[in-house]
């Protein structure tokens, strides 16, 4: 009868709709597998730049809590002393102007 076609019917287009939702069950389980993974791989990256950024702060194991890198010297005087400029030393052109510097004054630090 009507009731055994419609049902037969309702059979058919259940398992045609069936194959796309598994299709589309996949497809959303592989999208948040991969991004799971992403979520793992930026939280290591995260990490690790943390982990440089303390090291940075902190400097090298064994170092002093002073963390200055000396600057690089150009030339060297007849003596063989270094010559730095005035922004290696952090000081500005107009630093020093009393009567003082540049050994007996504290203008500059």
């Amino acid at each position: 009868g009507v009731g055994e076609r419609v049902a037969r019917e309702k059979e058919a287009l259940d398992d045609l709709f069936q194959g796309l939702a598994t299709a589309k069950k996949q497809k959303l389980e592989t999208k948040e597998k991969e991004r799971e993974v992403r979520k793992q791989k930026g939280e290591i990256a995260r990490r690790a730049k943390a982990e440089k950024e303390q090291e940075i702060d902190q400097g090298p194991a064994g170092s002093s809590d002073f963390n200055f890198q000396s600057p690089s010297v150009h030339r060297m005087t007849a003596e063989g002393l270094p010559v730095y400029k005035f922004f290696h030393l952090g000081m500005r052109q107009d630093d020093g102007g009393t009567d003082l510097c540049p050994f007996d004054c504290n203008c500059c630090f």
